[in-house]
């Protein structure tokens, strides 16, 4: 039996070919899923755009990245399987591949949000563009739960939570601000001696557990984790 999954390039498309119509086509699926969700989508016609699409939820338009997993294994049996989070890699027999790569972590400049999506069953994982300055840009799949089909975060969780707010992350917010969500939104704080040498419980892979953030930062990860904690599937 192939590696491939019973629906996975059953016309065995040469492993260029069927990486480029894996994406493509796992794109689809996200698009599909998020229109199934009731939002609405607009799909990029510029191949080489900072982002895949626009989803709009309670007016708000958030630009979203679209990475695929699972071409060549099923990602929820596969202890190994990860995301990488970057862009401007290299692609293509025409690329030159003694030039320095391109490639560089997903920035919040571009991008809202990074939706990962498993080309076998369509499972999504929705990760805030702005954690990656935090998590780095590869996170394990068995360790990515709390971002396991949170398709109802673009709605917001509460009147100070809302979706204008969770667009807008929380990273160019002051301490002040951020303690304030923090106070009215009865989110707990976890760096409570407020050091800015914190190791924050945030396991990305077996090997990582914690990152290191300074307090501000810490209230950051404190906001997104009761966010996602409390968004719907």
């Amino acid at each position: 039996m192939s590696s491939f999954s019973q629906s996975h390039n059953i016309v065995r498309r040469p492993a260029g070919n069927w990486r480029s119509i894996h994406g493509y086509g796992a794109a689809h699926l996200v698009n599909g899923r998020f229109l199934l969700c009731g939002y609405d989508i607009s799909l990029h016609l510029w191949r080489d755009a900072k982002y895949d699409g626009i989803l709009e939820a309670n007016g708000i338009p958030f630009r979203i990245e679209i990475k695929s997993t699972g071409q060549n294994k099923n990602p929820l049996t596969n202890p190994k399987a990860e995301f990488t989070f970057t862009s401007g890699g290299r692609a293509g027999r025409q690329i030159n591949r003694h030039e320095p790569s391109r490639e560089q972590t997903i920035s919040t400049d571009n991008v809202d949000f990074i939706v990962g999506v498993s080309s076998h069953d369509a499972t999504l994982w929705i990760v805030p563009a702005e954690l990656l300055n935090f998590l780095g840009n590869k996170i394990k799949i068995p360790f990515s739960d709390i971002f396991k089909e949170k398709v109802g975060i673009f709605l917001g969780i509460d009147k100070i939570l809302d979706s204008q707010a969770i667009r807008n992350g929380f990273l160019n917010l002051d301490v002040t601000a951020l303690e304030n969500i923090c106070d009215k939104s009865k989110i707990s704080i976890t760096n409570s001696s407020a050091s800015n040498l914190f190791n924050y419980p945030w396991q990305t892979s077996s090997q990582k557990t914690v990152v290191q953030v300074s307090y501000t930062d810490s209230l950051v990860l404190d906001i997104w984790k009761h966010i996602l904690h409390n968004t719907s599937r």
